[in-house]
C-alpha cells in the first residue's frame, strides 16, 4: 500500500516516466549554516530530549546531491 508520498511519485512517473526521483535523508547546505543551526538548536544543560538509538544518519551535502542528480538526468 502506497502512502501519500508514494502516490505522488507514482503520479509524477505516470506523467513524466523519465523523471529522476531522489529520496534524500538528512541534507546539509554549508558549514556556515550548519554552525548557525547547531547554535540555534543547541541543548542547554538540564534539557531533555528523546533520540532514536537504532538509526544511523549519513548527511548528504546539498550541492553534491544536486550535482549527482544533474549528472544522472
Amino acid at each position: 500500500m502506497l502512502g501519500e508520498q508514494g502516490r505522488g511519485e507514482r503520479r509524477v512517473l505516470n506523467i513524466a516516466p523519465r523523471s529522476l526521483l531522489v529520496h534524500a535523508g538528512a541534507v546539509f547546505e554549508s558549514a556556515a549554516r550548519t554552525t548557525s543551526w547547531r547554535r540555534r538548536c543547541a541543548l542547554q544543560p538540564g534539557d531533555e530530549t528523546l533520540t532514536a538509538d537504532d538509526e544511523v544518519v549519513s548527511p548528504t551535502y546539498l550541492l553534491d546531491l544536486a550535482q549527482a542528480a544533474l549528472d544522472l538526468a
